[in-house]
């Protein structure tokens, strides 16, 4: 199982792997095939998720850029209004 290599790999590299903290993600095409993915390790069984947040971007199980940008779509927009009261206001 993959999930035994990562963990010997961060044993090995004097890493820890919040086991807690771990989710598994399946990435999958457009097609909607998908099958279950069952990943456990010490007797744990590891949550499967959709998307994650990565170095800032979300990423779903798609690789597509829909739940990133619904995250960031209300941050611009506050940025944009704050930029212009600031720009027309000031004349």
């Amino acid at each position: 199982m993959v999930i035994i290599h990562i963990v010997n790999w961060f044993h090995a590299n004097h890493c820890i792997l919040n086991m807690d903290k771990t989710d598994t993600i399946k990435f999958t095409t457009n097609d909607g095939t998908s099958h279950l993915l069952s990943s456990e390790y010490a007797s744990k069984l590891l949550a499967e998720v959709t998307k994650f947040k990565f170095l800032g971007s979300c990423i779903d199980y798609q690789l597509n850029w829909n739940s990133h940008t619904e995250k960031i779509i209300p941050k611009l927009s506050s940025l944009c209004c704050s930029l212009r009261k600031h720009l027309f206001c000031r004349y």
